[in-house]
């Protein structure tokens, strides 16, 4: 599985507390040698195409979307408040 960032994800990320940017990173590594990884959470969002939600701790969330040639996109990382309403608007 290959997996991009955007610019944008990276803004995001830099606005996170160093303890979650840690775990961020921590749990890439862990979703690099196992995607199916119970506590990731990995999955595509239900009525959302080709977006995909993995968990970074209890109360952040990543997304990417999913290209057609199966490279992983990921554009946005925050809090699960800031999820939940993102999501609304996809």
């Amino acid at each position: 599985m290959l997996n991009r960032t955007t610019s944008h994800f990276w803004k995001f990320y830099e606005t996170l507390p160093e303890d979650i940017q840690a775990l961020a990173t921590k749990n890439y590594e862990l979703f690099k040698s196992n995607p199916a990884h119970p506590s990731l959470q990995f999955k595509k969002l239900t009525g959302k195409r080709m977006v995909w939600a993995v968990r970074v701790g209890d109360h952040y969330r990543a997304l990417a979307r999913e290209r057609e040639d199966s490279i992983f996109v990921w554009f946005w990382i925050g809090t699960n408040e800031e999820y939940n309403q993102l999501i609304k608007r996809l």
